[in-house]
């Protein structure tokens, strides 16, 4: 967060949801961006950072949420099923 944001409040939380889903979730106050912007998304970015991350959810079966703007901050947040 503090390398890409710039943000000056980072919220973080870990809930366990309907007893079989557990949710990690960042809020931030930083600069954003425009989540329409597809080369945020691409292999030919600078990095591979959400895209990994993506990658990383779906092979635990979860799914990662991005919500941003840009100056409005973002919120990450990844929803994973627990196996008993």
């Amino acid at each position: 967060v503090k390398k890409h944001s710039q943000a000056k409040n980072v919220q973080i939380t870990l809930k366990l949801k309907d007893n079989n889903n557990l949710m990690a979730g960042i809020i931030d106050d930083g600069k954003g961006f425009e989540t329409s912007d597809a080369k945020l998304f691409s292999a030919n970015s600078c990095g591979w950072g959400i895209i990994g991350m993506r990658q990383r959810a779906a092979s635990l079966g979860g799914e990662l949420v991005i919500d941003s703007s840009f100056e409005k901050g973002t919120m990450v947040s990844v929803n994973i099923p627990l196996v008993n």
